[in-house]
Order: C-alpha cells, then structure tokens, then sequence
C-alpha cells in the first residue's frame, strides 16, 4: 500500500516509517523529493499502527477495487473515509476507488428508474434468485441494519443464507456485501 501511494499520490506523503527490509526493496530513487525517511524496528512500526483488525469501510473500498466498482457512496454518517484505519484496510483501495458522501435520497432521485439491491436477512436467497445485473448495493449498519426509510426505496431485497448447521447470528457487513457483489457480478 505504500508503494502504491508513493506511486499514485506522492504529495500526500510527509513522512514514510519503514523496516530495514523495506528501504531494500524500495529504491531512494523512486521516493519524493522532501521525503523524510526514518527507518524503524518492527516493534516501532507496530506501535505505530492504529489497526489490530480491518474495518469495514477500508475491507469495502478493497471489494469496489477488485470487482471493477469506481464508486461508493457514504451515508453522511458514515466513517471517515480517510480515517487511517479505513486507509490501512483499504490497502490502497481509497487511491482507485471515488468515494462520495451524500444522501441516499438525494442520489436515488437523480436516477429513479436504478435496480436497489438491499442486504436484508429476510431477502430472497442471492444464490437463485433471478436478478438484474446492474444497480445500487444497500449495505446496512453492522448492529442497525438498513433504515426503514432506505428500505423503502429498495427494490431487491437479498440474502445470503446459512449454510447447514451454520451458527453465526449475522455476517460482518463488509463480508456480506463481497459475497453479494460477487454473486451479482458473476451472472451474465
């Protein structure tokens, strides 16, 4: 991720902490002009991360990223985009993928006629159901789910079942929305 960001938005970069290894592999030459380079230890560089786990919104950015999706649009509440456990998950993601804060409301009204696919634990079953190729994905609060007010507006209520003897209460909101994107995405 790194790499990429000292690639793709160099000017972004301030400061790069890395390992021994690292600097090796990663030529002086290839860094921008100004950088200030400290090298650390790996006990350094674990102090220095924010993330123990990945968050959803960066796991999100990477799903859009690798399925080819250009954009994905927050809810104003939303987390930061660019909070830096969203940017680590996101593994570089958040350089490809738009990302765009606005109402859904306002977004649906500008194309009324769009398919809303919606995750939805009492949906129709993703695996069989026939279903349009092109649309918007709702993906709920983790503990919330969809509000009622946005799920009026959806159009395809969709479920991923459990499988037998499965004994999860719920999936990971990041985990559902790749299984249904990859599903959607694979029909035609």
């Amino acid at each position: 991720m790194v790499r990429e960001l000292l690639e793709y938005r160099p000017d972004w970069v301030e400061s790069l902490f890395a390992l021994p290894e690292w600097m090796v592999r990663w030529p002086s030459q290839k860094w921008p002009a100004g950088l200030e380079v400290v090298t650390v230890s790996n006990h350094e560089l674990s102090r220095l991360s924010l993330l123990k786990t990945p968050g959803n919104m960066g796991t999100l950015l990477r799903l859009a990223d690798w399925f080819g999706i250009s954009t994905v649009i927050c809810s104003p509440n939303c987390v930061e985009v660019f909070n830096p456990k969203v940017i680590q998950a996101s593994m570089g993601a958040f350089l490809r993928v738009q990302t765009l804060t606005a109402d859904f409301e306002a977004v649906i009204n500008q194309v009324p006629e769009i398919t809303v696919f919606g995750a939805d634990m009492e949906g129709q079953n993703v695996f069989q159901a026939d279903l349009p190729e092109t649309g918007v994905l709702v993906i709920g609060n983790e503990g919330a789910g969809i509000t009622p007010a946005i799920m009026e507006k959806v159009t395809h209520r969709v479920s991923i079942p459990k499988g037998a003897g499965g004994g999860a209460e719920s999936l990971n909101a990041a985990v559902a929305a790749g299984i249904i994107i990859g599903v959607l995405g694979n029909q035609g």
